[in-house]
């Protein structure tokens, strides 16, 4: 991270979190430092740790607040309980395209072909 990015995390976590969601399930192409932003927020947010129930996550309303990506990110790594958001619904239809889309990550290490 950037430091301002870096300070504008520590200090307004979720409004990042929010930030990078968006840049993330909009923008053509996905950079890893964007993937690892965003993985470092949620991290911090909910720890690093995939055995949670979606309605135990403590800022849990905040984060999925008008944020579809995190919301489907919290109910399926939540164990897909809860997870009653438009977030859920909408994509889990759209996330193998997305996917598809965003592969490979931009800035990634490709290997070379021999």
């Amino acid at each position: 991270m950037f430091l301002p990015l870096y300070v504008e995390a520590r200090v307004h976590p979720i409004d990042r979190l929010h930030e990078v969601s968006r840049k993330l399930a909009t923008s053509p192409t996905v950079f890893e430092r964007d993937l690892d932003d965003y993985r470092w927020l949620m991290n911090r947010l909910v720890g690093d740790t995939v055995d949670y129930a979606y309605d135990s996550v403590e800022r849990r309303q905040e984060m999925v607040e008008n944020d579809e990506l995190t919301d489907w990110v919290l109910a399926i790594q939540g164990g897909g309980a809860g997870g009653t958001g438009p977030g859920r619904l909408a994509m889990a239809g759209h996330a193998r395209g997305a996917v598809a889309r965003r592969s490979p990550v931009a800035g990634a290490r490709r290997p070379r072909a021999r």
